[in-house]
């Protein structure tokens, strides 16, 4: 693995911080703007599923075949998870999950609390 195979996961990292301190600045002045939190989180999300679902498409296309089918009961999991959330899953089960694994599903906001 050369120099560049090296550095990669870095520029990936910078690059994704910059992304997400760049959505920041842009939040801030939405807000400041009196701009709603929903409607700023609808179109940040419609912007990133512009940009990245066709790109996943572009870029796995070769793959497709080497993956499993995705089922009704992967599908069903998805849907649960996504309106549950994982956090809320164990306390609505009765099971508590442990502080390292909320934190790296959430984004850190906890932290705060």
């Amino acid at each position: 693995m050369g120099s560049v195979g090296v550095a990669l996961p870095f520029v990936g990292m910078v690059m994704a911080e910059c992304a997400q301190v760049g959505l920041m600045i842009v939040g801030k002045i939405a807000m400041s703007k009196e701009m709603s939190n929903l409607v700023f989180i609808f179109y940040s999300n419609a912007l990133a599923s512009l940009i990245l679902l066709p790109s996943s498409f572009l870029i796995h296309r070769s793959q497709a075949s080497q993956r499993p089918p995705l089922t009704f009961s992967i599908l069903s999991g998805f849907f649960l998870l996504g309106l549950l959330g994982p956090d809320d899953l164990g306390r609505r089960f009765g099971f508590q999950s442990r502080p390292v694994l909320s934190l790296s599903v959430s984004n850190g906001s906890a932290m705060a609390a």
